[in-house]
Order: structure tokens, then sequence, then C-alpha cells
């Protein structure tokens, strides 16, 4: 985190126009906007256009949360369907990475099937089956990264506190296109302390909001 670069999420910004917003964003010295999913593919001419005339940058594509984690196989098809036309749209936008939590808070969880397993020890080694064999590989492949948010109890089941996604990172041998995203309101609801907890995990830290 030597480099650090400063963005602001895009609909954080006043404006009637994209152009108007991010001349705003320019105004403040910031370099980048992060850009929400949801219906950017429909957007994406005019989005590329106001970034070529205010001289700004996407940051990241934040897809939010999604049901990687769900016990239905379909479910989670499509969130890797998702989160791969995230990273295609991140690459045209020359964004550094996708954001995502792999979970809704409406996920339904995975059994709790003591003595074999507990539900966390599933939902960990399928998520990190899931991020090994395919999503990792589809980030290498487009050449951006994937940023894993640590949410609060509140949104999320699984990954709670920054140490919960460096152990995913660990587990899955820390891909280098892996990285975690931290976000400071979720942390002060977790977290002892905000900035012992970047500092304790700030070698996989590749996002923060």
């Amino acid at each position: 985190m030597n480099n650090i670069r400063l963005a602001i999420q895009e609909h954080l910004l006043p404006g009637d126009t994209l152009l108007t917003r991010f001349r705003q964003a320019q105004r403040m010295h910031i370099e980048g906007v992060e850009v929400a999913f949801d219906g950017l593919a429909e957007r994406m001419t005019p989005l590329m256009e106001a970034l070529e005339e205010a001289r700004l940058v996407v940051s990241a594509v934040d897809v939010g949360a999604v049901h990687l984690l769900h016990p239905d196989y379909d479910m989670r098809e499509q969130a890797i369907i998702t989160l791969r036309e995230a990273m295609m749209l991140a690459v045209d936008l020359g964004a550094s990475g996708v954001i995502f939590m792999p979970q809704n808070p409406d996920t339904p969880r995975l059994p709790d099937l003591h003595p074999y397993k507990s539900t966390v020890e599933l939902e960990a080694e399928l998520l990190v089956t899931m991020l090994r064999t395919t999503l990792c590989d589809f980030a290498n492949a487009f050449g951006v990264e994937l940023y894993m948010m640590a949410g609060n109890r509140y949104i999320t089941h699984l990954i709670h506190r920054l140490a919960h996604a460096e152990r995913i990172l660990n587990d899955n041998k820390n891909h280098p296109m892996l990285k975690i995203g931290a976000n400071t309101f979720n942390m002060g609801m977790e977290e002892n302390d905000i900035i012992e907890g970047l500092s304790a995990s700030i070698r996989h830290i590749g996002y923060v909001q």
C-alpha cells in the first residue's frame, strides 16, 4: 500500500450529469471513481466518455454481495457469472479490480454437520475452493484483482473481520490477484482497533473504503 491513490464512490458526487459529477471530483484532486456493477454494462459508453473528458480513472467495480456460498448450485454459478462479467467490465474501464462479498445477508447458511464439520468450516472450505478453482483463474486471465470485502455481522455470516478474510487468503495460498477489501465502517463495528487491524493485515489489503 505504498502507492495509495484516492478515489470516490460515484454516487457520492453531486451533479446532474456524469461529466458534472466527475469534474467535481477533479476539483477535489481525486484521481478516480468507484462505480457500481448494477446497470454498468448499459452505460459504458457515456461513462468512458465522461471519464476521458474529466481525466479520471475507475478505481474498482463494486459488485456488492453475491451468493457464492448459497446451498443451491445454480445460485453459486450465477454468482460466478456475475463476478466474471464485472471483471470483463473492469478490464474495459481500466479498473484495478472488482469488489465483492461472498454472501448476501439473506444467503441461506450451509448445514451444521458436526461432528464432521461445522457450518463455518463448510462455508470457509467452499469459498476457498471456488476462489482457487474458478475465480482467481479468471482474475489472473483478465489481469484484474479481486477485493474480498470484510463485512459485519449484520450483512454477512462468514467474514466479519480482516483476520477472517486473511485466513481465507492464506488457505488459498495467497493468490496474487486476491486481496482484502477493508471498509472502515464495518471495521468500526467488528475490530477492536481500526488502525491495529489495518496494520496487522496490511500486506493482504488491496483496497480500502
